[in-house]
């Protein structure tokens, strides 16, 4: 693209992917069905889950679609490497 993509709109960019990735393989029993529609996404610090359960950082709610992101932004700028679990972990 023709612009510095911000954290906001790499996360914005693939919001439906990472919704779809939740609702259908991450955690369908806590993501999908009936919690479906309610799903918010918010905003960490890379490598802070040990401090997002503890409280010790400040998530950003992320708002708005791909509808909001500049012109000059361009997907092939940012990616997405979803958690994988393997097994059957249950949260």
């Amino acid at each position: 693209g023709t612009v510095y993509p911000t954290e906001e709109e790499a996360i914005l960019s693939q919001k439906r992917l990472i919704f779809e990735y939740s609702k259908n393989q991450l955690r369908p029993q806590n993501m999908g069905g009936k919690y479906a529609q309610n799903l918010e996404l918010w905003s960490a610090p890379g490598d802070s889950e040990m401090d997002v359960v503890q409280n010790k950082v400040t998530l950003v709610r992320i708002t708005g679609s791909s509808r909001d992101l500049r012109d000059g932004f361009n997907v092939k700028d940012v990616g997405y490497n979803p958690e994988i679990y393997v097994g059957d972990e249950r949260g």
